[in-house]
C-alpha cells in the first residue's frame, strides 16, 4: 500500500465515530493489539525516545516522517483508557498531566508552565496485516524527570520542575 494511500484512509477513520467495546490486550494475529501498540507508543514517547531520531515510531505510524519540533510537551503522568472498537478501526483515550512544554533556545531550553490535562483520542487501524496509529500526530510528550535528565534547562526553570516533582514526590535529585 502507498503511504499516501495509507494516509488517507487514516484520515478517512478519523471521520468516523466508535461504538462497542475492544477486548485487546493481547497480541493478535502475531502483532501488538491496538491498546498494547498506543501504550507502546506513550510509554517510550513518555521515555524521551522521541527527542531523537527513533525509528520504531515510524514503524507504527501512518504518517511518512516525524517532523522535527522545536518544543515538546513535559508531562507528570498519563492514562491509557479502555478501547472502542468500530469494524476495522480502534479508538484508545488517552489523558496526560501536562505541567508545561520545553522551548528550544539555542543551546539551553525554556520551561513553561501551563498545568492542564490533556484529552487524546488515539485511532488504530488495521491496515493490511497488521494495527498503525492513524492519529493524532502529537509533538513528544516527555515525562518530567527524564526532561530534568535530559535537557539543558537554565537554571531556574530547572529549579522550578525539580519542586513540582519534589511536590509531587518524585524528584530523584
Amino acid at each position: 500500500m502507498h503511504k499516501y494511500t495509507a494516509l488517507a484512509i487514516a484520515i478517512t477513520l478519523l471521520a468516523c465515530g466508535a461504538e462497542g467495546n475492544a477486548q485487546d490486550e493481547q497480541r493478535q494475529g502475531g502483532s501488538m493489539s491496538p491498546t498494547a501498540l498506543v501504550r507502546e507508543y506513550v510509554e517510550r514517547d513518555a521515555s524521551g525516545e522521541r527527542l531523537q531520531t527513533a525509528p520504531w515510531f515510524l514503524e507504527v505510524v501512518v504518517w511518512p516522517e516525524d517532523p522535527a519540533f522545536d518544543s515538546y510537551t513535559v508531562i507528570a503522568g498519563f492514562d491509557v483508557g479502555p478501547a472502542v472498537t468500530q469494524g476495522d478501526t480502534v479508538y484508545v483515550p488517552v489523558v496526560y498531566q501536562r505541567i508545561g512544554w520545553i522551548e528550544s533556545t539555542g543551546d539551553s531550553a525554556r520551561l513553561i508552565l501551563s498545568d492542564t490535562t490533556e484529552h487524546h483520542r488515539f485511532v488504530v487501524a488495521n491496515l493490511g496485516s497488521r494495527w498503525l496509529i492513524a492519529a493524532p500526530r502529537l509533538g513528544p510528550h516527555v515525562m518530567a524527570d527524564t526532561v530534568l535528565s535530559r535537557t539543558p534547562l537554565v537554571a531556574r526553570d530547572r529549579a522550578s520542575l525539580a519542586a513540582i516533582l519534589s511536590r509531587a514526590g518524585k524528584a530523584e535529585m
